[in-house]
């Protein structure tokens, strides 16, 4: 590429990071797979960020992942003053499964050891909950049946189902 090499002052770096990146570009799009550059990438963003402004309020978003890692200031989203917080309910990532999971071997060495599962106790060791469903349906009133069974594993639960007959007279 012909760069001094030498110095830092000759941006050698930068050029060499433009042009990755628009080899990249130029390779994905010569095979005709969908790609976007970072400019067009915060344009998107940031239609979206108003749009979510006027909708609902807020726009919750970490900065420092949406802005890019180069020609950051070139774009609005560099700017852009983001709150980062999150809404619930969500989706959000998942505990490794090989550090949580049972495996079928350990569950067979417990049972050759003698190993009785305590989830019983331990779940109802100190939780205590009173629970009060008052409905007015009668189509709501169907979870009379699901909730004492739901419940009776997790919480030492005392359940009271209250069914309210409601006439509106005009």
């Amino acid at each position: 590429m012909g760069l001094d090499t030498n110095r830092d002052s000759s941006l050698w770096k930068d050029r060499v990071v433009v042009e990755v990146n628009v080899a990249i570009l130029y390779s994905f799009q010569s095979m005709h797979v969908t790609i976007s550059d970072h400019h067009t990438a915060a344009e998107s963003f940031m239609k979206h960020f108003e749009n979510e402004q006027r909708i609902r309020g807020g726009c919750p978003a970490d900065w420092v992942w949406i802005v890019p890692p180069i020609s950051g200031s070139l774009t609005p989203v560099y700017h852009q003053e983001m709150l980062n917080y999150f809404l619930k309910p969500s989706y959000e990532y998942q505990v490794e499964p090989w550090k949580t999971h049972t495996w079928k071997k350990d569950r067979e060495k417990s049972k050759q050891l003698g190993d009785r599962p305590k989830r019983k106790f331990v779940l109802h060791s100190n939780l205590s909950c009173f629970i009060v469903l008052i409905t007015s349906s009668i189509y709501l009133s169907m979870f009379n049946q699901i909730y004492p069974k739901l419940f009776i594993f997790i919480y030492l639960s005392i359940y009271l189902s209250i069914y309210l007959s409601i006439y509106l007279s005009m």
